[in-house]
């Protein structure tokens, strides 16, 4: 669907055509791949998979350009979760020769008022430099990190929250129940932005990592593409709220020789760390119906919680390597499990 939102006319005289493209469009895909073909492949793919309108089930994508005849100039997307209404932007980019112009300004303002009358909560953005962050604050964006002057931002809608602190508070609050079930790419702004910012998940992560092959897989959009590519399955922690607080996956890691076995690793906010062996149980139970067997997980032996978590769940002990990670100023041995 392609709306026209208006006319903008430049300091030089030249007319600008604003234009909301929601996929699948067609007539609009080819152009913006091309515009957007700085991205690196993981954003391509998701960038391409948008466009076509593959994750329309689960996701509302809006692409805001301007236009001089028939050439895109400038654009920026916000994109949210029809179930969770979490949401990122970015993608921002102009031409070299229309910069320093206002005309990012301009897109900026149609972009703010149709994420206001949308039903979206909060969208996540990542800053690479101060001066960007400076220019997105004007816009309503906040540092999640109050003590750096550039990183993720979030802008949120203020009957929803007044700042991440507040937003993680709400989203993660304790003492809900939590089911598995299989995730979908409607989770990721949930898991690699809400769940990945959160301060739980940043204390929990000094004892809890991704070692040997699931060092592969640092982001639920990454797991998902493997389970796109047929490697296996992605599970979701959904409390009875709605908020994801973890997820799992179970996925073909190693070498063509070992595609047969699947390696799963998991990660779930603290405040549901008491659900974590059911989680993980669920998520096994889930793995039978998909046919999926020998399934590994591979564990620091320095991180004692989640191995406790493995364990109780059904792994067992197989073999090892001694001292093969090294965390803090110890060297700890690496495991392998398998679930029995």
């Amino acid at each position: 669907m392609i709306t026209q939102l208006g006319n903008v006319r430049l300091r030089t005289g030249e007319k600008m055509i604003v234009k909301c493209i929601e996929p699948p469009e067609e007539r609009y895909r080819e152009k913006l791949m091309r515009f957007l073909e700085h991205k690196d492949d993981l954003w391509m793919r998701d960038i391409s998979e948008r466009l076509k309108g593959n994750y329309s089930e689960f996701c509302i994508d809006r692409y805001f350009i301007e236009e001089i005849g028939e050439n895109v100039i400038s654009q920026m997307w916000y994109g949210i979760s029809k179930k969770t209404k979490m949401g990122n932007f970015g993608h921002v980019y102009t031409e070299p020769e229309y910069r320093k112009k206002g005309i990012t300004n301009e897109l900026m303002k149609f972009f703010l008022d149709d994420f206001q009358r949308s039903k979206g909560k909060a969208l996540f953005c990542g800053t690479g430099s101060p001066w960007i962050a400076d220019i997105y604050k004007k816009y309503g964006f906040q540092l999640i990190k109050k003590d750096t002057d550039c990183g993720p931002m979030v802008l949120i809608k203020p009957e929803y929250a007044k700042d991440f602190k507040e937003l993680e508070d709400e989203y993660f609050q304790p003492g809900l129940s939590v089911n598995a079930r299989i995730g979908n790419i409607g989770d990721q702004f949930d898991c690699d932005k809400v769940l990945a910012y959160s301060t739980g998940l940043e204390k929990l992560s000094q004892n809890w990592h991704q070692v040997f092959l699931t060092s592969q897989i640092s982001t639920f959009m990454q797991a998902l593409f493997k389970v796109e590519d047929g490697k296996g399955l992605v599970t979701v922690a959904e409390s009875t709220k709605g908020s994801i607080v973890g997820y799992a996956f179970i996925l073909a890691l190693g070498s063509l020789m070992e595609d047969g076995a699947k390696t799963l690793d998991f990660i779930i906010h603290p405040n549901y760390i008491n659900d974590a062996v059911r989680f993980v149980e669920e998520t096994i139970k889930i793995r039978q119906k998909e046919k999926i067997e020998n399934i590994r997980c591979y564990v620091c032996s320095g991180d004692k919680e989640k191995l406790s978590i493995l364990l109780e769940a059904g792994f067992k002990e197989e073999a090892g390597l001694s001292d093969y990670c090294f965390l803090g100023n110890s060297y700890f041995d690496l495991k392998m499990l398998v679930y029995i």
